[in-house]
């Protein structure tokens, strides 16, 4: 199906690739789309059993809870979003499938990436205990600058530097990130319940494979074109599956359990004690 005809020329090659692209893309976007509806309608059927999570601040000692709400408001979201990406970039939103096909460099992926995964990693960190709003920030922001990272190691990748230098410094706020995560999962592991635990920790391989497109593009003798086509093959295979295990193992499980609970952070009495001010 994808075995290039005798004798075709660069420019039929580019548009034989762009459909076969168009179609994938949609497809993902569609499937993303529906995955989107289909937990909405969980959502709302369950509205009054849904796992709450906390933010909260903690200066001096003094743990305040901002607010408590259902974790399915940052988690619905981002099947959301990636399925109105999908289906701009299947319109040839940006320029896209040049970006993809000629320049392999597609900046619209980091992007939605650097949303979307972010999301993910916030829901993550507040499924696990880690409310702290200063924390969960900062680990929005180590978020962004890992896929800036991936943004220039696929720039380099483009011209066949042959180099990983990139791929090295991301690993920094990627293992960053998983230390947290795990730190905070195993110390409330015997809290939490089951589904919870397997929906963050089963995400740890997918995050590791996110980085198998980047280097496999380092080493194929393949050609441009045809390397950076299944490069984005695998990004569209990885994001689809990484983003609906957790979203349906969060969802379902929750369906399944509904008098599950998260534990939930008491307060210092200090947070709402009145203010004096000391006048002479």
């Amino acid at each position: 199906m994808l075995s290039a005809p005798e004798n075709e020329s660069a420019a039929a090659r580019f548009e034989r690739l762009s459909r076969y692209l168009q179609t994938l893309c949609l497809a993902v976007g569609i499937v993303h789309g529906t995955s989107f509806l289909v937990l909405l309608t969980l959502t709302l059927i369950n509205r009054d059993d849904l796992l709450q999570v906390q933010l909260t601040t903690d200066f001096g000692g003094v743990v305040c809870v901002l607010a408590a709400y259902p974790v399915a408001a940052t988690l619905l979201p981002f099947p959301l979003i990636t399925s109105l990406f999908h289906i701009f970039e299947s319109r040839n939103a940006g320029d896209y499938f040049r970006a993809v096909l000629l320049r392999g460099v597609t900046w619209h992926d980091w992007l939605e990436y650097s949303i979307t995964n972010g999301l993910m990693t916030f829901s993550k960190l507040t499924l696990v205990g880690a409310n702290n709003v200063v924390l969960l920030t900062v680990a929005v922001l180590v978020n962004v600058t890992m896929q800036i990272f991936g943004y220039f190691q696929q720039r380099q990748n483009a011209p066949r530097q042959r180099s990983l230098e990139f791929v090295a410094w991301g690993f920094l706020p990627w293992a960053a990130l998983w230390v947290l995560q795990l730190t905070y999962l195993i110390e409330a592991s015997g809290r939490l319940p089951g589904f919870v635990v397997a929906g963050v920790a089963g995400t740890l391989p997918f995050s590791i494979l996110f980085v198998l497109p980047l280097v496999w593009r380092r080493y194929t003798s393949l050609e441009d074109i045809e390397a950076n086509f299944w490069g984005q093959v695998m990004y569209y295979f990885l994001s689809l599956t990484s983003k609906l295990y957790l979203d349906w193992v969060i969802s379902l499980g929750n369906t399944l359990s509904p008098n599950a609970s998260l534990p939930q952070i008491a307060e210092s009495p200090a947070c709402h004690a009145p203010v004096s001010f000391a006048t002479d």
